[in-house]
């Protein structure tokens, strides 16, 4: 899938969500309800859409307090889409639904095809197979603090992505806490602090040739 890509993590108390942008004004990040987060991947139009949708489920008596589960599925309810003019199968949009509650953290990612997969830490949008794997390969031994997660994420979308403030939207969702979008001065410290690792580990790298 050729969207923007998101990079999805569950830390020890949070889950954070590093979203890259093609724009500087592009949405990629809300929150439902103060206590669900939702990220998408692909065609932003039919994305707000549906998106709006579950914003208007969530608040309803029907919708009140769902699990990110319920809201995943929502997203990809193929009834709402035909209701709504959707295109319905293969989508136009991945979405990851994450929470932080009493019952622990939980994020879920959909694809194009209407799976739903219940992960500790994934990608989609653009080479999201490549960057799953670095997620794969380096989760165990992360730092996963919010600090960390925050900074696990960052590190890992800007495997392929431009490491500019402007273009990158971090979510953190975390129990009794506020739904908060990092501000950019602090993503841009993020970025400044893993540039300046990276040409460490760079000259250290030459050093040992």
């Amino acid at each position: 899938m050729a969207g923007n890509l998101l990079v999805g993590i569950i830390g020890n108390n949070c889950v954070v969500i590093a979203a890259e942008k093609f724009y500087e004004n592009q949405n990629t990040i809300c929150s439902l309800d103060g206590k669900i987060t939702v990220a998408w991947s692909g065609y932003s139009a039919d994305s707000m859409m549906i998106v709006d949708k579950a914003k208007m489920y969530t608040n309803t008596v029907h919708g009140l307090n769902s699990p990110a589960n319920r809201v995943a599925e929502f997203l990809i309810d193929p009834e709402i889409r035909v209701l709504n003019n959707l295109p319905t199968l293969p989508y136009t949009e991945s979405f990851m639904v994450a929470s932080s509650d009493n019952n622990g953290q939980n994020l879920y990612v959909t694809d194009t095809y209407g799976t739903i997969s219940h992960v500790l830490a994934s990608a989609v949008g653009r080479k999201s197979d490549l960057i799953t794997n670095v997620l794969v390969e380096n989760y165990s031994t992360a730092n996963k603090s919010i600090l960390g997660t925050i900074e696990f994420a960052l590190k890992t979308l800007c495997v392929i992505s431009e490491p500019d403030a402007k273009l990158i939207d971090v979510s953190v969702t975390a129990f009794n806490r506020p739904f908060e979008i990092v501000d950019s001065s602090i993503v841009n410290q993020f970025l400044s602090k893993i540039e300046f690792s990276r040409i460490v580990n760079d000259a250290v790298k030459i050093d040992d040739v």
